[in-house]
């Protein structure tokens, strides 16, 4: 499956599916490119059979896109698409590793676990929109980064203590058992 994914960037389908997918977004309001893209990367994991192919294959992808659009945080909608990689895993029954063993204990029939799948994919790609988003908005990516100012608070994240200044932590020793003479 990763060579698959490999194999898709090598042959030049992943620029091609890059071109086709920045194309109507460009002039659109940076939030809907976000909205956008972070949709494009959460439905086409269906055309992939592991969340890994789909990781390494798309978001790249979309990552290139939203670099190539004025106004796009990327480092916040990289963390919207990895958040939603644990999310994904219902929405087909090969979605993750666990998935066929569910769909195939024929407990919930095939057709019902694709509704379901897209049921409940929905309702978590709605709860990555309106929760997570702000919640990730709102804290800082990185606690090393420049601090950003709304019109909430303008305070500053503090910054990690450097490693001259980190206090030293004393790390536990597990005791070794000593060979025994007979």
């Amino acid at each position: 499956v990763l060579t698959l994914a490999d194999g898709l960037n090598r042959t030049g389908f992943i620029a091609w599916f890059a071109d086709r997918a920045a194309a109507p977004l460009q002039g659109t309001d940076p939030r809907w490119a976000t909205a956008a893209l972070l949709a494009l990367f959460f439905w086409s994991h269906y055309l992939f059979a592991s969340i890994t192919s789909h990781a390494l294959a798309v978001l790249p992808v979309v990552l290139a896109v939203a670099h190539g659009m004025p106004g796009v945080n990327g480092p916040l909608l990289a963390m919207l698409c990895i958040y939603s990689l644990g999310l994904m895993g219902v929405i087909s029954p090969y979605a993750t590793g666990c998935a066929p063993i569910y769909a195939g204990s024929g407990y919930i029939g095939r057709g019902r676990f694709w509704a379901l799948g897209a049921c409940f994919g929905a309702i978590y790609f709605g709860v990555l929109l309106a929760v997570v988003w702000p919640w990730l908005a709102a804290a800082p990516i990185r606690p090393s980064a420049p601090a950003v100012t709304s019109a909430r608070s303008t305070a500053t994240a503090p910054t990690p203590p450097t490693p001259a200044s980190a206090p030293i932590v004393a790390r536990p020793t597990l005791a070794r058992p000593t060979p025994t003479s007979a």
